[in-house]
């Protein structure tokens, strides 16, 4: 793989790219659940004013305030008050709509990643590289499976290498053996 990057570099670290490992995968998850959180809080905005318009049209409203005792606020005031409101909790919804995707997009690329990342060592040749997930995840078993058949696939070609060193088999066929397990990291 090109462009790898050390884990142990902190300096090289990408904090946003350690949530985006399958662009292709995530980001349209990732947008698709943003317009969701947005469209939700803005249509909520929206049926919050619509109830208000039609129970109270350009009637006044009585709010109380700490120094007065009741005051009119008319449907402009009342809109100055509402706005703010509804709309700072608009943001709010979005903002965390959208960091709960992220981590969401995450839990679910991440494993796919891992498993690319193995694979892709285990077809350079490495038969030594492991698999593995967190504790208490349900990809233990898949990870376990995985290390399980690359041990099986390890031991097979131990035994070709040492059915390779047998003297009984013409030399040239211990010579092609030999260039095919070049090929793996043993």
């Amino acid at each position: 793989m090109a462009n790898r990057e050390e884990p142990g570099n902190r300096a090289s670290r990408k904090p946003f790219r350690n949530f985006v490992f399958a662009p292709r995968v995530q980001w349209p998850q990732i947008v698709r659940n943003g317009l969701m959180v947005a469209f939700t809080s803005l249509g909520t905005a929206m049926i919050v004013l619509l109830i208000y318009h039609r129970e109270f049209g350009d009637a006044s409203f009585y709010i109380m305030e700490q120094n007065s005792t009741m005051y009119p606020v008319d449907r402009s005031g009342l809109m100055a008050l509402l706005v703010p409101a509804v709309g700072g909790t608009a943001l709010a919804g979005m903002l965390l709509g959208w960091l709960l995707t992220l981590g969401a997009s995450r839990r679910i690329a991440l494993p796919v990643y891992k498993v690319g990342q193995w694979a892709q060592r285990v077809a350079d040749g490495d038969l030594h590289v492991r698999l593995g997930f967190r504790g208490g995840d349900d990809l233990e078993g898949l990870a376990d499976n995985c290390n399980a058949a690359l041990d099986s696939i390890r031991g097979g070609i131990l035994e070709v290498e040492k059915i390779s060193q047998d003297e009984k088999i013409p030399e040239e066929v211990r010579n092609r053996l030999g260039a095919i397990l070049s090929r793996y990291n043993l």
